[in-house]
């Protein structure tokens, strides 16, 4: 539930939205880990691919897009 309500602030930007972003992440990474430990291996590929993409989110350039000035509701139309 947290990863749609993160993924639903996005488009909104903003610094919270890209650090909750990182917590949820490195939260279901450790989930994920302790599932490759209690079931099987090949939970370790959703266990890489969720630390890749977190860690990513917590780059300079992540940062700098969260962080970007966005365009008003009226400049959509």
């Amino acid at each position: 539930m947290a990863s749609f309500v993160r993924a639903a602030k996005f488009a909104g930007g903003g610094n919270k939205v890209r650090i909750g972003a990182v917590a949820v992440g490195w939260v279901l990474a450790a989930g994920d880990t302790a599932a490759v430990l209690a079931h099987h291996g090949w939970w370790g590929a959703g266990v890489a691919v969720r630390a890749l993409l977190t860690a990513f989110s917590g780059t300079e350039r992540t940062r700098e897009w969260f962080e970007r000035p966005r365009l008003s509701a009226s400049a959509h139309l």
